[in-house]
C-alpha cells in the first residue's frame, strides 16, 4: 500500500472496522498496539493518530459487516470502494467467513459462485484482489499448525480457491516447535502462479515485537509495472470485422 500508492478496500469478516485499523496503524508503527500488554503512552497515541490519518488521506477504505455477511453486500461494497473511491486493491479475509453457517456442500456451491462473479468484477471494474482463506484439514500426522505442507486443494470452497484465482500462496507454520526460532518462522508456499506456472517457496520470520513479518536476509527489491512489461513484446490486437472475437499478435 505504502509502496505502490494505491488505495487500497479492506473487508474484514471477523473483526470490526475499528480493530482491523488498530492493527494496520500498529504494522506501520511497528507496535502491537492492538494488543492490551503494549504500552500505549501520549506520544505513541500521537504518533497513531497521524499514521491512522496518513492512512486515510491515501485512500483506506474499510466495510463494515455489522455481522450480517452475505455476498451480494460484499460485491455492492466492492463495487462502490473501486468506483466512487477509485480502490484498487481489495483485501477479503477471509473470503471462507462467507459460509461459516453452511453446510460443507451448501458452502461448496456458495464460495464457487462468489469466486465466479469475484472474477467477474475483477475483469468489469480492473483491480486486483487479495482474499485469505481457511484450509480445510490435512490428511496426514501433521496439522498446519504444526507445519504440514499446504497443498491447493485444502482450500475451503472445494476447488472453487484453484479455479478461480491467479495466484494461489500457502503460509506453512510450526507453532509447537521446540525452538523460538522454529516457531516464528513462516514458509511461503507458491502452489499457483497463472502467468507462468513458476512455482517455489521462501522463508518469513515473525518479529514478535514489532508484529511484522520479515524477510531472511534482508528486503526483497521487487521491479515496478513498468520495468516489467518493458520485457515484454507489445501485445497487438486486431478486430475482425463482424464479431467480437480477436486475433492476438505477441506474446499472452
Amino acid at each position: 500500500m505504502s509502496h505502490h500508492g494505491l488505495g487500497v478496500g479492506i473487508i474484514d469478516l471477523e473483526n470490526t472496522p475499528g480493530f482491523a485499523l488498530r492493527k494496520l496503524i500498529g504494522y506501520q508503527l511497528g507496535v502491537k498496539i492492538h494488543t492490551p500488554d503494549t504500552p500505549y503512552p501520549v506520544e505513541l497515541r500521537q504518533k497513531a493518530k497521524e499514521v491512522g490519518q496518513s492512512l486515510k488521506e491515501k485512500g483506506v477504505v474499510f466495510y463494515d459487516s455489522r455481522g450480517d455477511i452475505h455476498w451480494e453486500d460484499i460485491e455492492a461494497a466492492i463495487r462502490y470502494m473501486v468506483v466512487t473511491k477509485g480502490i484498487k486493491a481489495i483485501f477479503i479475509d477471509p473470503m471462507s467467513g462467507l459460509v461459516a453457517h453452511l453446510s460443507a456442500s451448501e458452502a461448496n456451491e456458495y464460495l464457487n459462485n462468489a469466486m465466479f462473479r469475484l472474477g467477474q468484477l475483477v475483469k468489469e471494474l480492473d483491480f486486483t484482489v487479495f482474499h485469505i482463506n481457511h484450509l480445510n484439514n490435512p490428511h496426514s500426522d501433521k496439522d498446519h499448525g504444526e507445519g504440514a505442507q499446504v497443498r491447493g486443494s485444502q482450500f475451503s470452497g472445494s476447488r472453487a480457491m484453484w479455479k478461480f484465482s491467479t495466484d494461489l500462496w500457502g503460509l506453512e507454520v510450526n507453532q509447537q516447535a521446540e525452538t523460538k526460532e522454529e516457531r516464528n518462522k513462516c514458509t511461503v508456499r507458491i502452489i499457483k502462479h497463472r502467468l507462468d506456472g513458476r512455482t517455489g517457496t521462501f522463508e518469513l520470520r515473525y518479529n514478535t515485537e514489532t508484529g511484522r513479518h520479515e524477510e531472511f536476509g534482508g528486503a526483497i527489491t521487487l521491479p515496478t509495472v513498468a520495468e516489467v512489461f518493458a520485457e515484454v513484446p507489445t501485445l497487438k490486437m486486431k478486430k475482425k470485422s463482424k464479431d467480437t472475437t480477436a486475433d492476438f499478435g505477441g506474446v499472452l
